[in-house]
């Protein structure tokens, strides 16, 4: 076998470097903190600045840094979670996701007018589609259900070589570019007098009448409200019981024309299917590539032929659509139990607004709840925020995937218990690979990069305390608990982990 398909970064940061943000330095007293400066801690940053109030968007690491810039910024109504099961459940809350999906979707071509190049904002179609004609029937029951909740689709031909049988056409539909469009409205946020700060990691909330944000290096930040735009929010360990951490993976490679479409398959994992324009080369010139991402699997949880066999299935997917991927990354996708996301207080005491469980529609939902919460915090209730109440639970709906996704932990506990560590010794390890290893009695996580170098944390998660598993294509350590990720050196790259793995020596 070869070595690990390393990852690379995301096709839209090999462009120039995105603007810096200093980090904070001192205390500050603001109207709302928000946590987490991805794309919907800006848009809220931006709609709240504009509104008047005064914020600080507060970043662990960079401004769009995360999952963000590793989202393929899909803009749709065609939601994760298909129509026909919404509409099970209740018609009105069929017709509450379509609507909403479709503010978000107007919301962001109206902020994407200002960025610079539109920040990629482009309207295309949107297809659901099979590789098996026996769906046919199926994808009719969604363009139905579809069409009743208010959507403007119809069943027809899918133009994809790999598409069987008719599929379903969402018109209106829309892709960007996700790095220039946080980008874009975070420089606008800024001259709204927002107070934007990168490398301020936030690592506790103290509650009183005012919440003080406790930061990892020092000073305090003092809010009448709080949004923790951080996709697994650290509020008490029960709401961690309501969402699930997935990997999803993503390759891009240069084709001979775009796409002009969004493409959704019904396999399971499902793929997704986008083209980009991009700008490179001492002359500038245009290509275009094409992106697709798929093969989800729980975080921490190793897939068939690990996280390498995941990229083998990725590349050798989008070879049959005519791509050589040449550039491959993946991201921290949150599943919510019914297949919708958290937006507001997760409960009725709670000092802090939420915003999770966007699943694979990132971009639209984390407007959506950039938009719910600013609403609550303005006085001006959105009409679609009781259809995404984070103190929601359905029994019929969640408590199935509530006990199916919440099995790992204990399990995992007691894996880790009665083995967990390798019998190898740091100087077996080739650069590249990672192993829990025990040291003194205690499990840590040793490492040697790619230039030869030893790395060692602990190897206990800082959430819960679960054991860290090594991610060889991205060199991580990944909680399988509750998704929790850590590099090398032990800093948090995904939460809910808050605190970093502490270094060790072997």
């Amino acid at each position: 076998m070869g070595a690990p398909m390393q990852a690379t970064s995301p096709i839209w940061t090999q462009a120039a470097p995105a603007p810096r943000y200093a980090r904070i330095t001192s205390d500050l007293e603001v109207d709302v903190a928000i946590v987490g400066g991805g794309l919907t801690g800006i848009t809220a940053a931006l709609l709240l600045a504009e509104a008047g109030k005064k914020v600080a968007v507060l970043e662990g690491r960079r401004i769009g840094s995360g999952v963000s810039e590793r989202s393929t910024a899909h803009v749709t109504e065609a939601v994760d979670t298909r129509y026909t099961e919404l509409e099970s459940r209740d018609a009105d809350l069929a017709r509450a996701v379509r609507e909403s999906s479709r503010a978000a979707s107007e919301l962001i071509a109206r902020l994407a007018q200002a960025c610079e190049g539109n920040a990629g904002f482009r309207r295309v179609p949107g297809y659901l589609f099979s590789e098996d004609p026996g769906e046919t029937d199926a994808l009719r029951s969604e363009a139905a259900a579809a069409r009743r909740a208010g959507a403007t689709v119809e069943l027809g031909e899918v133009p994809l070589p790999i598409a069987r049988g008719a599929g379903v056409r969402f018109e209106g539909q829309a892709e960007l570019d996700p790095v220039a469009y946080v980008n874009g409205l975070a420089q606008r946020a800024q001259r709204a007098s927002a107070h934007l700060f990168e490398e301020s990691l936030v690592v506790g909330l103290d509650c009183g009448d005012r919440v003080r944000l406790e930061l990892e290096h020092g000073p305090r930040v003092t809010a009448t409200e709080v949004l923790l735009a951080t996709h697994a929010p650290f509020t008490k360990a029960t709401f961690q019981t309501k969402i699930s951490q997935y990997r999803s993976y993503v390759v891009a490679g240069l084709v001979a024309k775009p796409l002009d479409a969004l493409f959704f398959d019904t396999a399971d994992p499902y793929h997704y299917v986008r083209s980009a324009r991009r700008t490179g080369g001492n002359a500038g010139s245009e290509a275009t590539y094409l992106i697709v991402g798929g093969e989800d699997h729980k975080t921490g949880h190793v897939p068939e032929g690990g996280t390498q066999g995941a990229f083998d299935r990725m590349v050798a997917y989008s070879r049959r659509l005519g791509c050589e991927p040449e550039l491959r990354w993946s991201a921290q996708v949150v599943e919510s139990l019914d297949g919708l996301p958290y937006i507001g207080r997760p409960t009725e005491a709670e000092p802090a607004h939420v915003a999770t469980g966007f699943g694979g529609n990132g971009t639209t939902f984390g407007t959506l709840a950039a938009m719910i919460v600013c609403g609550d915090l303005l006085g001006n209730a959105n009409p679609y925020a009781h259809w995404y109440r984070a103190t929601r639970f359905e029994t019929a709906t969640s408590l199935p995937p509530l006990l199916k996704e919440n099995v790992d932990f204990p399990l995992q506990l007691l894996r880790d218990r009665l083995h967990g560590a390798s019998p190898r010794s740091a100087a077996e390890l080739r650069a590249g690979e990672g192993a829990v290893l025990q040291v003194d009695g205690e499990k840590v996580a040793v490492c040697r990069d790619a230039e030869g170098l030893l790395h060692a944390v602990s190897a206990i998660c800082t959430h819960l305390g679960c054991q860290v598993a090594f991610n060889p294509s991205e060199q991580t350590w990944d909680c399988p608990c509750h998704g929790s990720r850590f590099d090398l050196d032990g800093a948090v790259l995904d939460g809910p982990a808050n605190q970093r793995l502490a270094k060790r020596l072997v």
